[in-house]
């Protein structure tokens, strides 16, 4: 049988100065994209294509349920 206190602290524990330090020449945008696969064949591209159909489908039953605005 195990007790409440034998369980580690959660991170609400730690305080602000535990942080680990920023990197400088960490940039905040998102990394270059690698070539994808998406337009090496045309059936690479009708596949894209299908699923950017039945994407722009469910947006619209979403809209229409009330579930996205």
């Amino acid at each position: 049988m195990s007790r409440a206190n034998d369980r580690p602290e959660g991170p609400e524990s730690f305080s602000a100065d535990d942080t680990p330090p920023t990197q400088p020449e960490g940039a905040l945008v998102p990394p270059p994209r690698k070539p994808g696969w998406q337009h090496r064949t045309r059936f690479a591209q009708f596949v894209t294509e299908i699923f950017n159909a039945i994407d722009g489908v469910a947006d619209r039953i979403a809209e229409r349920l009330g579930l996205r605005q």
